[in-house]
């Protein structure tokens, strides 16, 4: 979730040690807000994402919602999401809109 400031995004993939894979990228959500994350995808297939210092084991999903929150503390969502294209992942993104606890999580009066 952001509040529709204008800002860049700049995502970064890189593989010096094929086959494991590392990215990482930030995003500024509002004024106060501002979400960092690191990446890895590994050669046995374990994966994990830090996002602004929490750890995710991205097998038990693929997919992190961030809601930055009026105080300035950050809530997430985790999913799981197959792999998928950009394309694919807006229409998967959309699907998710009938999930009722996706969308609780998405009106919280909390959010920014």
């Amino acid at each position: 979730i952001a509040d529709g400031r204008e800002n860049e995004n700049p995502v970064s993939a890189i593989s010096r040690n094929h086959p494991h894979y590392l990215s990482q990228g930030s995003i500024n959500t509002s004024t106060r807000s501002r979400v960092d994350w690191v990446a890895v995808q590994l050669a046995d297939q374990n994966a994990y994402a830090i996002v602004n210092s929490r750890l995710f084991d991205l097998r038990a999903g693929r997919l992190i919602l961030v809601a930055p929150q009026k105080d300035g503390s950050i809530r997430f969502y985790q999913t799981d999401a197959p792999p998928m294209n950009l394309e694919e992942q807006k229409e998967y993104i959309g699907n998710l809109s009938h999930q009722q606890k996706l969308i609780d999580f998405l009106n919280n009066e909390n959010n920014i």
